[in-house]
């Protein structure tokens, strides 16, 4: 038990002091760009070695101001409120993160929650928005569902972050810091505005990476005898080896791209009988169509990108060859005797099982599938509690050999964060800079304070211990996070017609990308020209 406890404790301190993410650079757009250490050789580190937010040498005081929070409050995750210990090291972590938020700014945050998961779209809105007719000035700052927050942004409801009115010294937004994501003035920005902020503020962001999850005990049934052959001790080995990018010092010629995954899985399904495929369920793959969004973005595919004249456009991956590629690669397989991918929510039934898992889960959690897709989260909620599951974690594979990085796309059920248009009263029009500047410093220091205690707890002790097997499982984990992209057409989804999903239903039900685009893209290129014309309307341009 000690020396357990020994490897763990080490593990996760050695973790800790390696949190900034190192990438290599893919050719091509998408590509995660510039440092993301927001290190600096003047900066004061924590205990653990982690980077203090630039107003922790000189905390502003003010004076037991109430900040107004109006959040999604059925998201699932700890994320907003803790109003005590309990035990649970990430509800903990949040009520810490809470506390020093107030103790360092003097300040009360007041936490106003609503529903607001996808159903609960529109009423969110509502809300936000009859507070504005309403001129109550009630509301501070708006977390909600992401794709609740890009219809926050198209109805002129969030303050655009780039055009406050205030000086350097008044906004403390530093989005160079570690907490805020790389690419995050690159993807969640557009035509000089940017309205979204995400990142380590939002524990749902690490509950909602895409990944790969295998089962361990079916892929060494099946392959141990080939491993060996190459020299390994084990299948899980094996498929490990093919992960690791070159800056690890791996030496393997293999690599973990989408052909590695289709070729492990229809390998395995040629180990068991018929009478295994169909009446005992086994696959090799198993999903749901939407998760198959990973595939896309892990292919270094946007939906949505900047442009010059027309501020947005709809990126030109989205018709793209490779695109056309992809689906029809991923169409043959996934609609094959190999896969079970549901091409509709429920249309494998919903039903409570043993499990409490969606349909297309039920194999994977019987020991009956090799691969599945899905996010994070199912390693703490779902795997972790099964006896008998011994699964390791993947990242989503490269499109080929010669994508140099991997790139994980992220669930819609994560937080993004915005300062309300209405905060603050006219009649007050002389310290409205004073009150945005208040709210910039309870951001950062939200994200700030959420980077050294909330995603130590479930990162790199839940995730990359508890949940984690080996210490390659950690690695996994840390490809997996390492490769977190945001795009603005899944938070425009609500006013794009839901587009990242639309390569995903073709695959799902072996469609022709090149005819599912042609129908759908006039209609998203004028959706795309109307979303930029309220911006326009808006002034913000």
């Amino acid at each position: 038990m000690m020396k357990t406890f020994v490897r763990v404790f080490t593990l996760v301190l050695a973790c800790l002091m390696c949190v900034a993410p190192i990438v290599a650079c893919d050719s091509g757009n998408g590509g995660n760009k510039g440092d993301n250490s927001g290190m600096n050789t003047n900066a004061a580190y924590d205990e653990n070695g982690l980077i203090w937010d630039d107003l922790a040498s000189n905390n502003p005081n003010y004076l037991g101001e109430e900040i107004n929070i109006l959040h999604w409050n059925d998201s699932g995750y700890p994320e907003f409120v803790s109003d005590e210990i309990t035990g649970d090291n990430v509800q903990d972590s949040v009520f810490k993160r809470n506390s020093a938020i107030e103790e360092r700014l003097n300040v009360s945050l007041n936490f106003i929650g609503v529903q607001g998961a996808n159903a609960k779209r529109a009423s969110f809105v509502q809300r936000v928005d009859a507070s504005r007719l309403g001129q109550s000035h009630d509301i501070d700052i708006v977390s909600s569902y992401s794709r609740t927050q890009g219809m926050l942004a198209v109805a002129g409801l969030l303050y655009n972050l780039n055009d406050m009115g205030l000086t350097d010294e008044q906004n403390h937004l530093n989005l160079n810091q570690p907490w805020w994501p790389a690419d995050l003035q690159t993807t969640l920005s557009f035509g000089g505005s940017c309205y979204f902020l995400s990142g380590d503020i939002s524990n749902a962001v690490l509950y909602n990476m895409t990944c790969v999850f295998f089962n361990k005990d079916r892929l060494n049934a099946r392959f141990n005898e080939d491993a060996q052959a190459q020299g390994f001790d084990t299948a899980v080995d094996m498929l490990y080896d093919m992960v690791y990018l070159d800056s690890q010092n791996k030496t393997s010629d293999k690599q973990w791209t989408i052909d590695s995954m289709i070729t492990l899985a229809n390998d395995f399904c040629k180990g068991v009988t018929n009478e295994d495929k169909v009446e005992n369920n086994t696959y090799g793959f198993v999903s749901v169509y939407y998760q198959l969004d990973g595939f896309y973005t892990g292919s270094n595919l946007r939906l949505v990108e900047k442009d010059d004249a027309a501020v947005l456009k709809i990126s030109n991956d989205f018709g793209s060859t490779k695109t056309v590629a992809l689906v029809k690669q991923l169409g043959d397989w996934v609609t094959s005797s190999t896969c079970l991918v549901e091409s509709s929510n429920g249309q494998l039934g919903l039903d409570k099982n043993d499990y409490d898992v969606p349909g297309h889960m039920i194999p994977f959690m019987k020991n009956k599938a090799l691969f599945t897709m899905c996010r994070s989260e199912m390693a703490g909620s779902k795997f972790a509690q099964q006896k008998g599951l011994s699964y390791g974690i993947l990242p989503v594979p490269k499109y080929d050999a010669k994508q140099v990085n991997y790139y994980t796309c992220l669930g819609n059920p994560i937080s993004i964060f915005g300062i309300f248009i209405d905060c603050v009263d006219p009649a007050d029009g002389e310290v409205e800079a004073e009150k945005l500047s208040m709210l910039t410093a309870v951001l950062e220091v939200w994200a700030s304070e959420g980077y050294r205690k909330c995603m130590p707890e479930i990162f790199y002790v839940n995730m990359m211990v508890k949940y984690s097997e080996t210490e390659k499982e950690s690695h996994m984990f840390q490809y997996v996070r390492n490769g977190i992209i945001f795009d603005l057409g899944r938070i425009f989804s609500d006013d794009l017609s839901y587009m990242s999903e639309m390569p995903s239903r073709a695959a799902a039900t072996g469609s022709s990308w090149v005819s599912s685009h042609n129908q759908y893209r006039r209609s998203l290129d004028k959706k795309i020209a109307d979303m930029v014309e309220s911006f326009n309307e808006q002034g913000v341009f």
